[in-house]
């Protein structure tokens, strides 16, 4: 399994939500709508990984990835912040604590309960980052 198989069932994942608005790749020039890049308007998703090191797990050949999947949820600023907290939850519902992912020949588990924190004004838009911790084998 790589890192990029990894990334991927993360991504298709969160793309299955039901009612979620277009989502962007942190560092991405837009989303990807309808065969086309483009820069939504809010509310989108904003997501970017937070990766560790991996590291060898006892003396076989075999490492451990693990890291976080952050999504931020995106909306206009003034709009009641219930909107942006009602999507953050749900994406908390779309991640179990106990789920597993397929990702090339190997799983990737999300470890804990994911949890959104307070929201934020970001100077363009209201925002509030939902994190989800996974772990895979490499």
């Amino acid at each position: 399994m790589t890192e990029k198989e990894i990334v991927d069932a993360l991504r298709e994942h969160l793309q299955g939500t039901p009612g979620a608005p277009p989502i962007v790749t942190e560092n991405a020039s837009g989303a990807w709508v309808r065969g086309e890049i483009v820069t939504p308007a809010p509310p989108f998703w904003l997501v970017s990984q937070l990766k560790i090191p991996p590291f060898r797990e006892g003396l076989v050949n075999r490492h451990r990835a693990q890291g976080r999947l952050i999504v931020a949820v995106m909306v206009t600023l003034g709009e009641f912040t219930g909107t942006a907290e009602t999507q953050a939850e749900l994406i908390v519902s779309r991640f179990s604590g106990d789920l597993e992912l397929a990702a090339g020949d190997g799983v990737v588990n999300i470890t804990d309960r994911p949890y959104w924190q307070d929201g934020y004004d970001d100077k363009s838009y209201w925002r509030v980052n939902t994190h989800i911790r996974w772990r895979a084998t490499l």
